[in-house]
């Protein structure tokens, strides 16, 4: 059964966990939420040689079935599976926490500070905030606390919600594990627990993404796309375009812009023409 999957993580993304899990401090624990089969979870294990926690409601979803037609039907518990997947590290050194993260007791980590937190689910900005500041005071010093799809076109929500944590000084970015082409996950060091603003002023909002992001995802030019995003849903029409007639030519960028056109269009309202406007600003 476990033979079915497939990593859908992309070679630097699954390089790069293993790496910082195995530079975790000996003494620390990690936690991953929203394992869903244990393929990111190999990643750490392969890693590090401590306990990992795996934090999942481990209920068989619409979109699960999707990934993998006909093996389960939805609302099952494919904890089995997720066990299996992972038998060949030994069970002892994974721990399982079924249910919403938002209802784990921190407590049951037990005494050892986290030193590798990775974040795949949920993906709704207010539950991460939520989460990344339960998680915080139980971080050690140097962990790291990674975010899968942090830097994705599709979610320039989650974007928002970095840069305004960043802001706030609650997280830190790590310039030493830059994602290579296709990885949109993020790495932070943990800073301290802090007010995180609402809203910031585009201004502060792009400095921040262009002094600690922007070089580093420098392997990944359609996430320089998602500031155009962001802009565009915050009714900064005319800051968008000026952004992408700044941009350097890549087709990739260019090739992502026109595949996210429909959607910006369906999902955000989005006028053709300035749509149009700044794919031609990113062809030239």
């Amino acid at each position: 059964m476990a033979s079915a999957f497939t990593s859908m993580m992309t070679k630097s993304e699954e390089a790069r966990i293993t790496g910082l899990a195995a530079a975790m401090p000996a003494a620390s624990v990690a936690v991953e939420v929203g394992c869903w089969v244990g393929e990111s979870s190999k990643a750490i294990l392969r890693g590090f040689g401590g306990a990992v926690h795996l934090i999942d409601r481990f209920q068989w979803t619409q979109l699960h079935a999707q990934k993998v037609p006909d093996l389960l039907p939805v609302g099952s518990d494919f904890s089995a599976i997720t066990k299996q997947n992972l038998a060949s590290f030994g069970a002892e050194r994974v721990t399982f926490h079924h249910g919403r993260v938002e209802d784990f007791q921190i407590s049951a980590l037990g005494d050892p500070l986290v030193g590798l937190l990775l974040l795949d689910g949920p993906k709704d900005p207010q539950s991460v905030e939520d989460m990344i500041l339960r998680f915080l005071p139980k971080m050690a010093e140097d962990g790291r606390i990674l975010i899968k799809h942090a830097a994705s076109t599709s979610l320039a929500k989650m974007m928002d919600l970095i840069i305004r944590l960043m802001e706030a000084g609650v997280l830190i970015r790590a310039e030493d594990c830059p994602p290579d082409v296709g990885d949109t996950m993020l790495a932070f060091y943990p800073g301290q627990a802090a007010a995180v603003s609402s809203e910031l002023l585009i201004s502060s909002w792009l400095d921040i993404f262009d002094a600690h992001l922007s070089q580093t995802l420098t392997h990944c030019p359609a996430a320089q796309l998602v500031p155009l995003i962001w802009l565009l849903r915050c009714g900064h029409v005319d800051a968008a375009v000026q952004r992408a007639r700044a941009l350097p030519y890549s087709p990739t960028m260019l090739s992502r812009w026109v595949a996210l056109q429909d959607e910006l269009v369906v999902q955000d309202g989005a006028d053709v023409s300035v749509l149009v406007e700044i794919e031609m600003n990113l062809a030239a």
